[in-house]
């Protein structure tokens, strides 16, 4: 009787020990496997982080060119603007001298028509 009961137990153990070793096992694999599972979502979020790292840092170095070529045009316009400023006021200025040139040549010719008007005055009453 005791045998058989001793051998009932050690059955019983036996089996609760298989029991056992089986959930252990499907434990580790279910750990691995979520181990495993969260590598990858972890992987994937860093993967698609530093992939977002590298297209702002592209983008930020396309938008520093385009910075640079936008101050280049602006500082080609301001040169132009510059330069058409300075043809105008050099215009203004020759214009003003042409103007005073031909104030002064008209005072000059009103005072030679003057003369000559005075030299034929005198010339006339002689004859």
């Amino acid at each position: 009787m005791f045998k058989t009961l001793l051998q009932e137990h050690n059955a019983k153990v036996a089996e609760i020990r298989r029991q056992s070793d089986k959930a252990k096992a499907a434990a580790e694999t279910s750990g691995e496997k979520l181990a495993g599972a969260l590598v990858d979502a972890v992987d994937s979020q860093v993967s698609k982080a530093f992939q977002q790292e590298k297209d702002l840092s592209r983008e930020a170095r396309e938008a520093r060119n385009l910075a640079s070529k936008f101050r280049d045009q602006t500082a080609g316009w301001i040169s132009a603007a510059q330069r058409a400023d300075k043809v105008l006021r050099d215009y203004g200025d020759y214009e003003t001298y042409l103007q005073t040139i031909v104030s002064d040549m008209t005072e000059v010719q009103s005072m030679l028509q003057e003369l000559a008007q005075c030299r034929a005055a005198k010339a006339s009453p002689q004859k």
